[in-house]
Protein backbone atom coordinates (compact mmCIF):
# COMPACT_ATOMS: atom_id res chain seq x y z
CA UNK A 1 0.00 0.00 0.00
CA UNK A 2 1.33 3.42 -0.99
CA UNK A 3 0.92 6.14 1.62
CA UNK A 4 0.37 9.74 0.55
CA UNK A 5 2.70 12.43 1.77
CA UNK A 6 1.56 15.76 3.24
CA UNK A 7 1.64 17.54 -0.16
CA UNK A 8 -0.62 14.94 -1.79
CA UNK A 9 -3.07 15.10 1.12
CA UNK A 10 -3.28 18.90 0.82
CA UNK A 11 -4.03 18.61 -2.92
CA UNK A 12 -6.79 16.06 -2.27
CA UNK A 13 -8.25 18.35 0.37
CA UNK A 14 -8.36 21.36 -1.96
CA UNK A 15 -9.95 19.29 -4.78
CA UNK A 16 -12.61 17.70 -2.54
CA UNK A 17 -16.16 18.70 -3.59
CA UNK A 18 -18.12 16.79 -0.94
CA UNK A 19 -18.70 13.64 -3.02
CA UNK A 20 -17.97 10.47 -0.95
CA UNK A 21 -15.10 8.41 -2.33
CA UNK A 22 -15.92 5.15 -4.14
CA UNK A 23 -15.90 1.99 -2.02
CA UNK A 24 -12.78 -0.12 -2.37
CA UNK A 25 -13.12 -3.71 -3.40
CA UNK A 26 -11.82 -6.37 -1.06
CA UNK A 27 -9.31 -8.18 -3.20
CA UNK A 28 -6.32 -10.30 -2.36
CA UNK A 29 -4.08 -7.55 -3.76
CA UNK A 30 -5.43 -4.72 -1.63
CA UNK A 31 -5.95 -6.87 1.49
CA UNK A 32 -3.32 -9.59 1.49
CA UNK A 33 -4.37 -10.73 4.95
CA UNK A 34 -8.04 -11.31 4.06
CA UNK A 35 -9.42 -14.86 3.95
CA UNK A 36 -11.69 -15.31 0.94
CA UNK A 37 -12.59 -18.88 1.92
CA UNK A 38 -14.71 -17.90 4.98
CA UNK A 39 -18.39 -18.59 4.30
CA UNK A 40 -21.23 -16.19 5.16
CA UNK A 41 -22.47 -18.62 7.85
CA UNK A 42 -19.06 -18.63 9.52
CA UNK A 43 -18.85 -14.82 9.40
CA UNK A 44 -22.23 -14.59 11.07
CA UNK A 45 -21.12 -17.03 13.78
CA UNK A 46 -17.90 -15.10 14.44
CA UNK A 47 -19.74 -11.78 14.77
CA UNK A 48 -21.86 -12.92 17.73
CA UNK A 49 -20.54 -11.22 20.90
CA UNK A 50 -19.94 -13.24 24.06
CA UNK A 51 -22.92 -12.77 26.37
CA UNK A 52 -21.79 -14.79 29.42
CA UNK A 53 -18.62 -14.88 31.52
CA UNK A 54 -17.01 -17.68 33.40
CA UNK A 55 -17.04 -15.88 36.75
CA UNK A 56 -19.15 -13.35 38.59
CA UNK A 57 -17.42 -9.99 38.48
CA UNK A 58 -19.62 -8.24 41.10
CA UNK A 59 -19.73 -9.57 44.65
CA UNK A 60 -21.67 -7.98 47.52
CA UNK A 61 -20.94 -8.87 51.15
CA UNK A 62 -24.62 -8.64 52.10
CA UNK A 63 -27.28 -10.48 50.09
CA UNK A 64 -31.03 -10.24 50.68
CA UNK A 65 -33.24 -12.79 48.91
CA UNK A 66 -36.82 -11.84 47.98
CA UNK A 67 -39.13 -14.68 47.01
CA UNK A 68 -42.01 -14.23 44.66
CA UNK A 69 -45.42 -14.66 46.27
CA UNK A 70 -46.96 -18.06 45.58
CA UNK A 71 -50.26 -16.31 44.92
CA UNK A 72 -48.75 -14.86 41.72
CA UNK A 73 -48.61 -18.36 40.17
CA UNK A 74 -51.71 -18.98 38.05
CA UNK A 75 -53.93 -21.86 39.03
CA UNK A 76 -52.93 -25.07 37.30
CA UNK A 77 -49.43 -23.79 36.43
CA UNK A 78 -46.35 -25.83 37.30
CA UNK A 79 -43.08 -24.25 38.45
CA UNK A 80 -40.24 -25.29 36.14
CA UNK A 81 -37.35 -23.38 37.75
CA UNK A 82 -36.44 -20.36 39.81
CA UNK A 83 -35.16 -17.30 37.95
CA UNK A 84 -32.91 -14.82 39.77
CA UNK A 85 -32.87 -11.11 38.89
CA UNK A 86 -30.12 -9.16 40.66
CA UNK A 87 -30.42 -5.51 41.68
CA UNK A 88 -27.74 -3.61 43.65
CA UNK A 89 -28.98 -0.99 46.11
CA UNK A 90 -26.93 1.70 47.82
CA UNK A 91 -28.32 2.70 51.19
CA UNK A 92 -26.54 5.18 53.43
CA UNK A 93 -28.27 6.96 56.28
CA UNK A 94 -27.56 8.01 59.83
CA UNK A 95 -30.31 7.11 62.32
CA UNK A 96 -30.79 8.78 65.68
CA UNK A 97 -31.91 6.23 68.27
CA UNK A 98 -33.74 7.61 71.31
CA UNK A 99 -33.92 5.28 74.28
CA UNK A 100 -36.42 6.25 76.91
CA UNK A 101 -35.56 5.34 80.50
CA UNK A 102 -37.29 6.35 83.71
CA UNK A 103 -36.32 8.33 86.76
CA UNK A 104 -38.27 7.01 89.74
CA UNK A 105 -38.58 7.45 93.47
CA UNK A 106 -39.72 4.90 96.03
CA UNK A 107 -41.49 5.73 99.28
CA UNK A 108 -40.21 9.29 99.41
CA UNK A 109 -36.57 8.18 99.06
CA UNK A 110 -33.82 9.49 96.76
CA UNK A 111 -34.82 9.59 93.07
CA UNK A 112 -32.78 7.37 90.74
CA UNK A 113 -32.79 6.33 87.11
CA UNK A 114 -33.86 2.85 86.13
CA UNK A 115 -31.36 1.32 83.65
CA UNK A 116 -32.67 0.90 80.13
CA UNK A 117 -33.80 -2.67 79.38
CA UNK A 118 -34.94 -3.71 75.91
CA UNK A 119 -37.48 -6.39 75.10
CA UNK A 120 -36.00 -6.73 71.62
CA UNK A 121 -33.20 -9.39 71.50
CA UNK A 122 -31.81 -7.73 68.33
CA UNK A 123 -31.44 -4.33 70.00
CA UNK A 124 -27.65 -3.84 70.04
CA UNK A 125 -27.71 -0.12 70.80
CA UNK A 126 -29.59 -0.10 74.07
CA UNK A 127 -26.66 -0.89 76.36
CA UNK A 128 -24.33 2.00 77.18
CA UNK A 129 -21.58 -0.60 77.68
CA UNK A 130 -21.20 -0.59 73.86
CA UNK A 131 -20.58 3.17 73.70
CA UNK A 132 -17.45 5.24 74.33
CA UNK A 133 -17.92 7.48 77.33
CA UNK A 134 -18.83 10.99 76.19
CA UNK A 135 -19.38 9.97 72.56
CA UNK A 136 -22.92 9.24 71.29
CA UNK A 137 -21.71 7.68 68.01
CA UNK A 138 -21.86 3.90 67.80
CA UNK A 139 -18.90 1.81 66.62
CA UNK A 140 -20.19 1.47 63.04
CA UNK A 141 -20.36 5.25 62.56
CA UNK A 142 -16.95 5.76 64.20
CA UNK A 143 -15.40 3.07 62.00
CA UNK A 144 -16.77 4.75 58.88
CA UNK A 145 -15.48 8.20 59.91
CA UNK A 146 -12.01 6.84 60.75
CA UNK A 147 -11.62 4.88 57.51
CA UNK A 148 -12.95 7.79 55.46
CA UNK A 149 -10.12 9.92 56.82
CA UNK A 150 -7.23 7.49 57.13
CA UNK A 151 -8.00 5.03 54.32
CA UNK A 152 -9.74 7.23 51.74
CA UNK A 153 -8.09 10.51 52.87
CA UNK A 154 -11.27 12.58 53.21
CA UNK A 155 -10.73 15.76 55.25
CA UNK A 156 -12.99 16.28 58.26
CA UNK A 157 -14.76 19.25 56.67
CA UNK A 158 -15.63 17.15 53.61
CA UNK A 159 -17.00 14.44 55.90
CA UNK A 160 -19.15 17.02 57.67
CA UNK A 161 -20.69 17.90 54.31
CA UNK A 162 -21.06 14.23 53.38
CA UNK A 163 -22.80 13.37 56.66
CA UNK A 164 -25.14 16.33 56.16
CA UNK A 165 -26.24 14.75 52.86
CA UNK A 166 -26.93 11.54 54.79
CA UNK A 167 -29.16 13.41 57.23
CA UNK A 168 -26.72 14.10 60.11
CA UNK A 169 -25.89 17.75 60.75
CA UNK A 170 -22.75 17.95 62.88
CA UNK A 171 -20.04 20.54 63.45
CA UNK A 172 -16.41 20.04 62.49
CA UNK A 173 -15.24 20.39 66.12
CA UNK A 174 -17.68 17.71 67.30
CA UNK A 175 -16.58 15.31 64.58
CA UNK A 176 -12.94 15.92 65.52
CA UNK A 177 -13.84 15.22 69.14
CA UNK A 178 -15.36 11.87 68.14
CA UNK A 179 -12.25 10.99 66.14
CA UNK A 180 -9.92 11.64 69.08
CA UNK A 181 -12.18 9.64 71.40
CA UNK A 182 -12.16 6.63 69.04
CA UNK A 183 -8.37 6.75 68.48
CA UNK A 184 -7.77 6.94 72.24
CA UNK A 185 -9.95 3.84 72.63
CA UNK A 186 -7.80 1.99 70.06
CA UNK A 187 -4.43 3.01 71.58
CA UNK A 188 -4.00 -0.05 73.87
CA UNK A 189 -3.17 -2.15 70.78
CA UNK A 190 -0.02 -0.13 70.05
CA UNK A 191 2.38 -2.07 72.29
CA UNK A 192 1.09 -5.40 70.98
CA UNK A 193 1.71 -4.25 67.40
CA UNK A 194 5.29 -3.24 68.28
CA UNK A 195 5.89 -6.63 69.92
CA UNK A 196 4.82 -8.53 66.81
CA UNK A 197 6.58 -6.14 64.45
CA UNK A 198 9.96 -6.45 66.21
CA UNK A 199 9.83 -10.20 66.82
CA UNK A 200 13.26 -11.83 66.86
CA UNK A 201 14.47 -12.85 63.40
CA UNK A 202 12.29 -10.35 61.57
CA UNK A 203 13.45 -8.48 58.48
CA UNK A 204 12.14 -4.92 58.29
CA UNK A 205 11.73 -2.32 55.55
CA UNK A 206 12.02 1.30 56.63
CA UNK A 207 11.47 4.69 55.03
CA UNK A 208 10.34 8.20 55.99
CA UNK A 209 8.47 11.11 54.46
CA UNK A 210 7.43 14.60 55.46
CA UNK A 211 4.18 16.29 56.48
CA UNK A 212 3.21 19.76 57.70
CA UNK A 213 2.46 20.09 61.42
CA UNK A 214 1.48 23.20 63.36
CA UNK A 215 3.99 23.63 66.21
CA UNK A 216 4.86 26.30 68.73
CA UNK A 217 8.01 28.34 68.09
CA UNK A 218 10.32 27.94 71.07
CA UNK A 219 11.60 31.53 70.83
CA UNK A 220 8.54 33.60 69.93
CA UNK A 221 5.81 31.32 71.27
CA UNK A 222 3.86 31.71 68.04
CA UNK A 223 2.27 28.82 66.16
CA UNK A 224 3.74 28.00 62.75
CA UNK A 225 3.47 25.14 60.27
CA UNK A 226 6.75 23.28 59.97
CA UNK A 227 7.93 20.29 57.95
CA UNK A 228 8.01 17.22 60.21
CA UNK A 229 8.77 13.57 59.45
CA UNK A 230 7.01 10.26 59.99
CA UNK A 231 8.77 6.88 59.69
CA UNK A 232 7.24 3.73 58.25
CA UNK A 233 8.52 0.30 59.41
CA UNK A 234 7.19 -2.75 57.51
CA UNK A 235 7.29 -6.44 58.45
CA UNK A 236 6.10 -8.38 55.40
CA UNK A 237 6.16 -11.75 57.16
CA UNK A 238 3.89 -10.62 59.99
CA UNK A 239 1.94 -8.39 57.58
CA UNK A 240 2.31 -5.39 59.84
CA UNK A 241 3.34 -1.79 59.26
CA UNK A 242 4.01 0.73 62.01
CA UNK A 243 4.19 4.50 61.51
CA UNK A 244 6.51 6.17 63.99
CA UNK A 245 6.10 9.84 64.85
CA UNK A 246 8.43 11.31 67.49
CA UNK A 247 7.59 15.02 67.36
CA UNK A 248 8.47 14.95 63.66
CA UNK A 249 12.17 14.19 64.16
CA UNK A 250 14.17 12.78 61.23
CA UNK A 251 17.25 12.02 63.35
CA UNK A 252 18.73 8.54 62.96
CA UNK A 253 18.54 8.04 66.73
CA UNK A 254 14.73 8.04 66.49
CA UNK A 255 14.63 4.87 64.41
CA UNK A 256 17.67 3.52 66.29
CA UNK A 257 15.93 3.86 69.64
CA UNK A 258 12.78 2.24 68.25
CA UNK A 259 14.71 -0.80 67.01
CA UNK A 260 17.05 -1.05 70.03
CA UNK A 261 14.81 -3.50 71.86
CA UNK A 262 14.57 -5.91 68.94
CA UNK A 263 16.90 -8.81 68.31
CA UNK A 264 17.14 -9.04 64.55
CA UNK A 265 19.03 -12.16 63.43
CA UNK A 266 20.23 -13.48 60.07
CA UNK A 267 18.68 -16.66 58.67
CA UNK A 268 20.11 -19.24 56.25
CA UNK A 269 22.53 -17.72 53.74
CA UNK A 270 21.63 -18.17 50.09
CA UNK A 271 24.73 -19.31 48.23
CA UNK A 272 23.10 -18.80 44.86
CA UNK A 273 22.93 -15.06 45.43
CA UNK A 274 26.61 -14.93 46.22
CA UNK A 275 27.41 -16.97 43.12
CA UNK A 276 25.29 -14.86 40.75
CA UNK A 277 25.75 -11.43 42.30
CA UNK A 278 29.09 -11.65 44.06
CA UNK A 279 31.33 -11.21 41.00
CA UNK A 280 29.17 -8.44 39.50
CA UNK A 281 29.10 -6.53 42.77
CA UNK A 282 32.85 -7.02 43.13
CA UNK A 283 33.53 -5.50 39.70
CA UNK A 284 31.17 -2.61 40.43
CA UNK A 285 32.87 -1.89 43.75
CA UNK A 286 36.30 -1.90 42.12
CA UNK A 287 35.17 0.82 39.71
CA UNK A 288 33.53 2.86 42.48
CA UNK A 289 36.62 2.57 44.65
CA UNK A 290 38.84 3.66 41.77
CA UNK A 291 36.67 6.68 41.10
CA UNK A 292 36.52 7.54 44.78
CA UNK A 293 40.31 7.65 45.17
CA UNK A 294 40.83 9.44 41.85
CA UNK A 295 41.46 13.01 42.98
CA UNK A 296 43.02 14.20 39.70
CA UNK A 297 40.03 13.82 37.39
CA UNK A 298 37.40 16.53 37.80
CA UNK A 299 33.83 15.27 38.02
CA UNK A 300 30.62 17.25 38.38
CA UNK A 301 29.43 17.90 41.91
CA UNK A 302 26.46 15.56 41.52
CA UNK A 303 28.59 12.69 40.19
CA UNK A 304 31.18 13.16 42.95
CA UNK A 305 28.37 13.16 45.51
CA UNK A 306 26.96 9.91 44.06
CA UNK A 307 30.38 8.24 44.10
CA UNK A 308 30.98 9.22 47.73
CA UNK A 309 27.54 7.98 48.75
CA UNK A 310 27.95 4.62 46.99
CA UNK A 311 31.42 4.11 48.46
CA UNK A 312 30.44 4.83 52.06
CA UNK A 313 27.15 2.88 51.89
CA UNK A 314 28.57 -0.17 50.13
CA UNK A 315 28.12 -2.48 53.11
CA UNK A 316 24.39 -1.78 53.02
CA UNK A 317 24.28 -2.37 49.25
CA UNK A 318 25.72 -5.92 49.43
CA UNK A 319 23.95 -6.95 52.63
CA UNK A 320 21.03 -8.54 50.76
CA UNK A 321 23.19 -11.46 49.56
CA UNK A 322 23.71 -12.58 53.17
CA UNK A 323 20.11 -13.70 53.68
CA UNK A 324 17.44 -15.21 51.42
CA UNK A 325 14.71 -13.16 53.12
CA UNK A 326 16.43 -9.81 52.59
CA UNK A 327 15.46 -7.67 49.61
CA UNK A 328 17.78 -5.87 47.21
CA UNK A 329 15.62 -2.72 47.43
CA UNK A 330 13.40 -0.84 49.86
CA UNK A 331 10.36 -0.63 47.61
CA UNK A 332 8.06 -2.18 50.21
CA UNK A 333 8.94 0.56 52.67
CA UNK A 334 8.53 3.28 50.06
CA UNK A 335 5.11 1.96 49.00
CA UNK A 336 3.88 2.36 52.56
CA UNK A 337 4.65 6.07 52.40
CA UNK A 338 1.91 6.55 49.79
CA UNK A 339 -0.92 7.09 52.35
CA UNK A 340 1.02 9.92 54.01
CA UNK A 341 1.64 11.54 50.62
CA UNK A 342 -2.06 11.31 49.74
CA UNK A 343 -2.91 12.80 53.13
CA UNK A 344 -0.52 15.66 52.42
CA UNK A 345 -2.32 16.39 49.16
CA UNK A 346 -5.85 16.14 50.57
CA UNK A 347 -5.83 17.82 53.96
CA UNK A 348 -2.44 19.53 53.83
CA UNK A 349 -1.43 19.58 57.51
CA UNK A 350 -1.94 18.59 61.14
CA UNK A 351 -2.77 21.10 63.82
CA UNK A 352 -0.47 19.67 66.49
CA UNK A 353 2.04 16.94 67.37
CA UNK A 354 -0.83 14.99 68.95
CA UNK A 355 -2.82 15.12 65.72
CA UNK A 356 0.18 13.89 63.73
CA UNK A 357 0.75 11.09 66.26
CA UNK A 358 -2.91 10.05 66.00
CA UNK A 359 -2.61 10.03 62.22
CA UNK A 360 0.50 7.84 62.32
CA UNK A 361 -1.23 5.37 64.64
CA UNK A 362 -4.37 5.17 62.49
CA UNK A 363 -2.27 4.58 59.37
CA UNK A 364 -0.64 1.75 61.33
CA UNK A 365 -4.01 0.04 61.80
CA UNK A 366 -5.41 0.76 58.33
CA UNK A 367 -2.31 -0.24 56.35
CA UNK A 368 -1.79 -3.37 58.48
CA UNK A 369 -5.39 -4.37 57.71
CA UNK A 370 -4.74 -3.92 54.00
CA UNK A 371 -1.55 -6.01 54.22
CA UNK A 372 -3.42 -8.86 55.95
CA UNK A 373 -6.30 -8.72 53.46
CA UNK A 374 -8.99 -7.60 55.92
CA UNK A 375 -11.44 -4.71 55.70
CA UNK A 376 -10.27 -1.71 57.77
CA UNK A 377 -13.82 -0.58 58.51
CA UNK A 378 -14.90 -4.06 59.65
CA UNK A 379 -11.74 -4.40 61.74
CA UNK A 380 -12.13 -1.03 63.50
CA UNK A 381 -15.83 -1.63 64.14
CA UNK A 382 -15.21 -5.06 65.68
CA UNK A 383 -12.14 -4.09 67.71
CA UNK A 384 -13.77 -0.93 69.09
CA UNK A 385 -16.68 -3.06 70.26
CA UNK A 386 -14.32 -5.58 71.90
CA UNK A 387 -12.27 -2.91 73.67
CA UNK A 388 -15.37 -1.11 74.95
CA UNK A 389 -16.64 -4.44 76.27
CA UNK A 390 -13.40 -4.84 78.23
CA UNK A 391 -11.32 -7.22 76.08
CA UNK A 392 -7.75 -7.31 77.45
CA UNK A 393 -5.98 -9.74 75.09
CA UNK A 394 -4.63 -6.97 72.86
CA UNK A 395 -2.29 -9.32 70.97
CA UNK A 396 -5.30 -11.14 69.51
CA UNK A 397 -6.85 -7.84 68.40
CA UNK A 398 -4.00 -6.58 66.21
CA UNK A 399 -4.83 -6.79 62.49
CA UNK A 400 -2.71 -9.81 61.50
CA UNK A 401 -4.13 -11.93 64.35
CA UNK A 402 -7.68 -10.59 64.14
CA UNK A 403 -8.09 -11.74 60.54
CA UNK A 404 -6.90 -15.26 61.45
CA UNK A 405 -9.43 -15.51 64.29
CA UNK A 406 -12.36 -14.63 62.05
Amino acid sequence: MKFKDAKDREEDKSDFDGTPPPAQENSDETNPGSDSTVSSEQKKEYSNPRTSYGKKTIVADKVVVHYCSQEAIPAGAHVLEERVHIVYEYKMEVIEHRYISYRVVENGGTPYEVPYVSNDPLDTFGSKACMIEGCPADVSLLAMILTNKYQFHLPVQRQVEMLASYGLKISKSTLNHWLHKAIKQLRPLEDAIKTQLLEAGSYLFCDETSELVCVKDAKTGEMHYRKKYVWGIVNTVKKLVYYLYEEGSRARKVIGNFLSGSRLQAHQVKELRKEKSGSTLGDLYSQIESLYHDKLTRYSDLLRKAINYAYHEWKAVVRYIENVNWSIDNNEGKRRMKPVVLERKNYTNYGSHQGASNGAYMYTLVESCKMSGSSPVAYIRDVLHSLIKGETDNLQLIPCNWVNNK
